[in-house]
């Protein structure tokens, strides 16, 4: 016999957890039994070990078929619900991809798909006006206007930015351009 032995690690709380379910369920399970074994209810009764009086047999078939027509009628109203819930959805489906097509036909026809998803900015008209400046390195975007596309496939872009000046101020700025809708190339018309 030893007088000093090894500890054993602890278990985790899932282990306990489980450890503790499995000697629960066999306290259910020996409950049960001992339950059914004193009762004597072992067995289920079944309907064949129950004999009947023609007019019970008889109140009992009509019982089975008013069910039977009642369970009928439930599931053709469920089928129909069923149906018409499918129905709105796929009507709330259509109705769903007309807004985005809309959404997106706008987004389109205003150019927004060329400008930056991060803070709505034109990348190239950025770039060409960091090279107009001072200090590049001072250019913060404030915001970009886009007006509808024109006829020849041009949209007007107005950007409004801050930089620093000569003389080290920084100064809010404008720069107004157009450019492709559909390659997304600017042309800057006017830095201030």
């Amino acid at each position: 016999m030893k007088l000093f032995e090894k500890p054993q690690p602890p278990q985790s709380k899932l282990q306990e957890f489980r450890d503790g379910m499995i000697g629960l369920l066999i306290v259910v399970g020996l409950v049960v039994w001992g339950w059914n074994w004193l009762t004597g209810d072992a067995e289920p009764v079944t309907a064949a070990q129950v004999e009947l009086s023609p007019e019970e047999a008889a109140a009992a078939t009509e019982a089975a078929a008013r069910k039977a027509v009642a369970e009928k009628a439930e599931a053709e109203r469920l089928a129909a619900e069923a149906e018409a819930e499918a129905k709105a959805a796929a009507e709330a489906t259509k109705v769903e991809a007309a807004a985005k097509a809309k959404e997106k036909a706008h987004e389109k026809r205003y150019g927004f798909h060329c400008l930056s998803g991060w803070d709505g900015s034109h990348r190239g008209l950025v770039t060409q006006v960091k090279e107009r400046l001072h200090d590049p390195h001072s250019f913060e975007h404030d915001k970009t206007q886009t007006w509808p596309v024109q006829p020849d496939g041009r949209n007007q872009i107005l950007m409004t930015y801050r930089a620093k000046n000569g003389f080290g101020a920084l100064m809010l700025g404008k720069a107004v351009g157009s450019f492709d809708n559909e390659t997304c190339d600017v042309t800057v018309d006017l830095v201030e």
